[in-house]
């Protein structure tokens, strides 16, 4: 993305703002899946306790929702770090003042990865 024409930075920073809140969502939805899957795996009487705990431990994917949320969680980072990529100089480097600071783990991580990535 080029900053040099008013359209073309408007179009940069609304498709910046998509990826981020994309990323955001999903990460979200994925820690709220999580969840939801230990809650299920330990209340179902087909899963013993013990098989539960050893999944966690290997960290391993509780379920098929949780395998599908950590997919969308990956895609959508990715993307986002495609976006970071294409952006400008002076553009990339306030996002990433805004990513590094921000109070969401997730876009503090992607944010250091990006920044890698980067340089």
């Amino acid at each position: 993305c080029s900053s040099d024409l008013s359209d073309s930075a408007t179009y940069c920073a609304n498709l910046l703002v998509a990826a981020l809140n994309l990323f955001s969502h999903y990460h979200s939805l994925n820690a709220d899946t999580l969840a939801q899957s230990k809650r299920v795996l330990k209340d179902s009487d087909a899963a013993d306790l013990s098989d539960v705990e050893e999944a966690e431990a290997e960290g391993g994917a509780l379920t098929e929702d949780k395998a599908f949320t950590t997919l969308l969680e990956l895609l959508a980072g990715n993307c986002l770090a495609t976006v970071l990529a294409a952006i400008n100089e002076p553009t990339f480097v306030d996002c990433q003042k805004r990513m590094l600071s921000s109070s969401k783990f997730a876009l503090r991580q992607k944010g250091l990865e990006t920044l890698l990535d980067r340089f």
